[in-house]
């Protein structure tokens, strides 16, 4: 399988494209300078206690207080909050090379009012990040992922992914871990360690062990004010740690900054990797020149058509998302119906899978599937929509066909959700209103403006427009863009961006730079 990244950014966003085989899978858009993301642990003060939920609102210096269950607290909580009693009251322990765990463990059923009081400083980490009206919910259970291992501070177990299976590699990596580990700190041996070197492996778990390091140390050194002590790496970053292997055949950013910091990530953790680094150089943007901008047109409507004129139907509450399986005027015209059911629910089972992990769908999922009258076509649908899932890193669970035929399935979705604005429609006032050859005359005056300024005189210019805008300014002899060449002597390179309404224009230099008029 062929994977791809593709990373663009502007001054307010960065938006993330992952593709498998061309196809795009994955769509993040990061806010520049979010305050608030996953796995981002805080020292948190509690700011109130929720009986009836067994549960804490925590202040993080958030515009939402976050949340914390009482199951969320974890069996180790009391040895989280001595030790934080510790740190403030003693100095920090820098020094120690294992942590004072106690032998007090909080039992998996009991009252939140019993372990914690308001105005308790707590150690916590985003689990969820804030969606909707909810804040975001935090765990007071705190891990530290790496490239190869995930480290979890007091505990002393040592777990490996479900996918190692080779009990010789198993062996060999848990002997090293031993050698390794501090007292009190577990570790999660990730996938990705397959096949690694020892020294890999070692030196990923002393990066998080140092991450720990400077944790306690801003602990120690906070105010006492709510306060972020370590935040996740970039999003970009943290997507190439968690999926980055021998199918990765590119990684395209358009922005040199952050070309320069994932290739000193990627020297780090992979230096064999670095060669599929690429930085885009030309005028058009780089998800229309990768055809990436269309498929993102394409993939978040409300309906979407699949093989042979059969489409799904995807409503979306907050908590749960239905899934509606058609299968078009094509196959109703089919003559064998329960041969083209099953046809049309195993292609929808591919496209399904697809449309939860592009959208990101939480909580319940509920997908009506064209009724199946064989038991072994309904499990052999089952099977393939748990394939098609596995690459899916959410945790989900798929549950077996109801009486009314319905597939269910749960989710966690961690991240906010963040759907792109795909609507071409846009609310204009009538007196704003244009017709098309007006667009055009402002194009022009704007055009004669832009080569009039002497500080564009030796540069490229490019015109950003709406596809059909784009369209009629290159049709026809003589062309619109051929006169603009005669009359100025100079030739405007014309960029169609999927993204633009047919009103709006830009003009740029090579380096998408707005040109002065």
């Amino acid at each position: 399988m062929k994977k791809e990244l593709f990373i663009r950014t502007s001054s307010s966003r960065v938006d993330i494209a992952f593709l498998e085989d061309g196809k795009l899978v994955e769509f993040h858009q990061e806010k520049v300078n979010d305050n608030l993301s996953l796995n981002d642990i805080y020292i948190g003060r509690v700011a109130k206690i929720a009986a009836g939920l067994n549960a804490a609102f925590i202040d993080l210096r958030q515009p939402k207080l976050g949340f914390l269950a009482y199951r969320d607290l974890g069996a180790e909580f009391p040895s989280y909050k001595n030790y934080l009693s510790q740190i403030a009251n003693n100095g920090s322990p820098l020094n120690q090379s294992n942590l004072p765990k106690t032998n007090q463990t909080l039992s998996k059923h009991g009252d939140i009012s019993q372990v914690v009081q308001p105005n308790d400083r707590l150690l916590v980490q985003v689990s969820k990040e804030p969606i909707s009206s909810k804040g975001s919910r935090l765990t007071s259970e705190i891990t530290i992922a790496g490239r190869y291992v995930v480290l979890i501070p007091m505990s002393n177990r040592i777990s490996f992914s479900q996918k190692i299976k080779s009990s010789v590699e198993k062996k060999n990596i848990f002997r090293l871990i031993q050698k390794k580990i501090p007292k009190n700190f577990g570790v999660i041996i990730r996938t990705s360690a397959l096949g690694k070197s020892e020294q890999s492996i070692a030196d990923d778990l002393n990066v998080c062990l140092e991450r720990w390091r400077l944790l306690v140390k801003r602990v120690h050194n906070h105010n006492g004010q709510p306060k972020k002590l370590l935040g996740e790496i970039d999003r970009s970053l943290a997507i190439i740690r968690d999926k980055l292997d021998r199918d990765f055949s590119s990684i395209w950013v358009d922005n040199i900054t952050l070309y320069e910091t994932i290739s000193d990530y990627l020297k780090t953790i992979s230096p064999e990797e670095t060669s599929i680094l690429k930085f885009h150089r030309k005028a058009t943007p780089i998800f229309e020149h990768f055809k990436i901008e269309r498929q993102i047109n394409s993939v978040f409507r409300k309906t979407i058509t699949i093989k042979h004129g059969a489409y799904l139907t995807i409503e979306a509450t907050e908590a749960l998302h239905i899934i509606d399986v058609n299968s078009g005027r094509q196959y109703n015209k089919s003559a064998n119906e329960q041969e083209t059911a099953y046809e049309v629910n195993m292609s929808a089972s591919e496209e399904i899978a697809r449309q939860i992990r592009l959208r990101d769908l939480g909580g319940i999922i509920v997908i009506d599937f064209i009724d199946l009258r064989k038991a072994t076509e309904r499990t052999q649908l089952i099977r393939k929509l748990k394939e098609e899932m596995a690459n899916d890193m959410a945790k989900h669970r798929i549950y077996p066909p109801t009486k009314l035929g319905l597939v269910q399935i749960s989710r966690q979705r961690v991240r906010t959700h963040r759907t792109p604005n795909q609507s071409k429609k846009v609310k204009i006032s009538p007196e704003k209103v244009k017709a098309p050859f007006l667009v055009l005359e402002d194009i022009n005056r704007s055009i004669e403006h832009v080569l009039n300024h002497k500080s564009n005189k030796n540069k490229s210019i490019y015109l950003h427009v709406d596809p059909f805008v784009a369209a009629y300014i290159k049709k026809g002899y003589p062309s619109l863009r051929l006169k603009w060449y005669l009359r100025y002597r100079k030739w405007i390179r014309v960029i169609a961006r999927e993204q633009f309404h047919y009103l709006d224009f830009k003009l740029l230099d090579r380096s998408l730079n707005q040109l002065r008029q």
